[in-house]
């Protein structure tokens, strides 16, 4: 054999010098024999058209953009895997070194009925470590602890489905956390909890947080329908915090009928002591809700003399829907005179929410259509038109205003519709942080004496 020649060309010596076999095999295709002939330099070799045609073919090759795009495909799934993979194993690391701490969270629940309002109050029951990183937050009803380790995760509080481990990036899979002490129940935890409230109001004093376990304190006792139990908690607030606005409410709201006179000057003391828009609508508020319209739209008008402002950091609404219900009710009284002293007030916002309000030409437009002054009347509906274009505002029912001041109606009485769509309904305590199973309908007023 001289050689090679060629993928699979083997080249034979004969016994004629000049002359030389060769055995190809190509692809699938049998071996054949065929002689070659010299002549002078060069050399001719004849093939069956077939062969010779896979001979000419170039082999297979891979692209090099798939190629590279192959390589960029891996190093991409590379790049989600191995941090998603780190993620969740630094997570569950992390969730494991301070199951500790939840496992104490929870235990505390069980015993007292409510989460601990600080870690401070949780390491007072049980004394667990609790190592830098680690943060608490309450609301009530839930609560996140907050672990910062390499990564950040959470075991979430709610008792619902939600409650267990959670992390940004990090998959942790451990189980949710039970207790490992005896868990009061029923009218055990509404005893164990209110006790929990009164501890705590007597050790936080600071202003802000004393007031707001006295609140969560005062949703249990509303939820439970005990207005006698409520009626002296809000006289103990207000005792405590002579111008906080919740306590002035609730003492005049949940007074028994021999002592309403008195709490009633008592809440417009206040209201004279400190003055504004809102405190005149909490006494507006009660007073409706008494059914006592014609002292209530008197109360609203006065308070129409001070700017719209915030004057409670605790307030449950904004300063603009306390505007917008006092509106709505004096355009339901039919009290033209007194919507238009609040549109006045409301023009004039200050502090905080000193912008404007869209819905206010609503009002204002209503308003002057029942004193009968139908140009002023279109050129407000023309603003509030106009804005509704551009943006969603709590005032519903434009069209059939409109349609009633085209045509000049009087007797037509404005209803925005769904008036607490766009802020909610105002309530004078929130939800308690759980509700008690023997739960009874709250009771406005008790029965017996103060």
């Amino acid at each position: 054999m001289l050689g090679q020649v060629g993928p699979r060309f083997e080249v034979v010596q004969t016994r004629d010098t000049n002359e030389r076999s060769c055995t190809i095999a190509v692809g699938k295709m049998q071996t054949c024999r065929l002689f070659t002939r010299y002549h002078g330099d060069s050399t001719t070799m004849n093939l069956p058209s077939e062969m010779q045609t896979r001979l000419n073919r170039k082999p297979f090759r891979v692209p090099q953009r798939l190629i590279e795009l192959g390589v960029v495909l891996v190093i991409m799934v590379l790049m989600i895997a191995i941090p998603n993979w780190y993620f969740s194993w630094r997570g569950g690391q992390a969730a494991k070194e301070h199951v500790p701490i939840v496992q104490a969270i929870v235990n505390y629940r069980a015993e007292t009925g409510l989460l601990p309002y600080t870690l401070d109050d949780l390491q007072r029951r049980f004394p667990v470590d609790i190592p830098e990183g680690v943060g608490w937050s309450n609301s009530g009803s839930t609560g996140s602890l907050y672990i910062f380790s390499g990564i950040r995760i959470s075991y979430e509080f709610d008792e619902g489905n939600y409650e267990g481990w959670h992390g940004g990036f990090a998959n942790v899979s451990l189980p949710r956390v039970t207790p490992t002490v005896s868990v009061v129940t029923g009218q055990q935890r509404v005893e164990a909890a209110l006790a929990e409230y009164d501890r705590r109001i007597a050790d936080y004093q600071e202003e802000e947080n004393n007031r707001r376990i006295r609140t969560a304190k005062m949703a249990m006792l509303f939820s439970l329908g005990r207005s006698d139990d409520l009626h002296a908690e809000c006289l103990a607030a207000r005792k405590v915090y002579p111008d906080w606005w919740r306590a002035q409410y609730g003492a005049v709201k949940f007074s028994a009928d021999i002592y309403r006179a008195e709490h009633e000057r008592a809440l417009t003391a206040w209201v004279e002591r400190s003055p504004g828009f809102v405190h005149s609508w909490y006494l507006a508020n009660y007073l409706r809700e008494e059914g006592r319209h014609a002292e209530a739209l008197a109360a609203i008008k006065k308070g129409s003399e001070h700017p719209l402002t915030s004057l409670d950091d605790d307030a449950t609404w904004v300063p603009h829907a306390f505007a917008f219900d006092a509106a709505t009710y004096a355009c339901q009284q039919n009290a033209p005179n007194v919507a238009l002293a609040v549109c006045d007030s409301w023009s004039r916002p200050e502090g905080v929410y000193d912008y404007p309000s869209k819905d206010l030409p609503a009002f204002r437009a209503a308003a002057l259509l029942q004193l009968g002054q139908i140009e002023e009347a279109k050129s407000a509906i023309a603003k509030v038109l106009a804005a509704e274009k551009k943006s969603r505002l709590w005032a519903g029912n434009l069209d059939q205003l409109h349609a009633a001041i085209k045509r000049g109606d009087r007797e037509y009485i404005y209803d925005p519709g769904q008036v607490y769509e766009g802020f909610g309904q105002w309530k004078l305590f929130p939800p308690p942080e759980f509700q008690p199973a023997e739960t009874n309908p709250p009771v406005a007023a008790p029965s017996s004496s103060d």
